[in-house]
């Protein structure tokens, strides 16, 4: 071989595992991110074991979303089931339960949490 030929070859080389190297470092940049940047959902049910009328389920809806944490509500009226998404660093569901209690927007004879 001739030095033209292994000054290319070695160029590639150089080329090639400085490409692989800056795509790793992006990579493991995006990554390390996109981490820091997911928040904590938690999931949870109020079993009302009653069917909901509209403005029920309206006013349930209204306080829930108003508290602290909570991002979710969704209802099911004719099963009365509530199940709703909240931050547990901000919330809990005691305190979800217990907020709609003292609003006496529920009755206290519900289940789930």
């Amino acid at each position: 071989m001739n030095t033209k030929t292994i000054t290319r070859f070695g160029a590639g080389l150089l080329f090639m595992s400085l490409l692989m190297l800056s795509t790793l470092l992006i990579y493991a940049r995006s990554m390390h991110s996109s981490n820091q940047q997911k928040e904590l959902r938690q999931l949870s049910f109020i079993n009302l074991d009653k069917q909901l009328n509209y403005t029920e389920a309206a006013e349930i809806k209204a306080v829930m979303l108003q508290m602290e944490g909570v991002c979710k509500v969704n209802l099911n009226r004719q099963n009365g089931l509530i199940t709703y998404m909240y931050d547990p660093l901000k919330q809990s569901s005691d305190n979800v339960y217990n907020k709609l209690l003292t609003e006496q927007v529920i009755t206290g004879k519900e289940t789930g949490q």
